[in-house]
């Protein structure tokens, strides 16, 4: 069973760790962004693509899978 997706409890794994798994973004540059989403919010990921931490395609590919989708077939 994979550990990307929710669990049975419904937990999923956090953004940045993901992004930080596919070895996207540094945990500097994460704390960073959820410093600046503490002070004016916004979503994690847009603020790390104004960053020019990581771009608008890897935060896609990383939500997929935090939701569970990974391109393969469910029976």
């Amino acid at each position: 069973m994979s550990n990307d997706g929710p669990s049975a409890s419904g937990h999923r794994k956090l953004l940045g760790v993901i992004l930080q798994e596919m070895d996207l973004v540094m945990e500097s540059e994460i704390q960073e962004a959820l410093e600046i989403q503490r002070r004016e919010g916004g979503l994690l990921g847009e603020i790390l693509v104004r960053l020019i931490y990581t771009a608008p395609e890897e935060i896609a590919v990383a939500l997929t899978l935090q939701s569970g989708f990974d391109g393969e077939e469910r029976r």
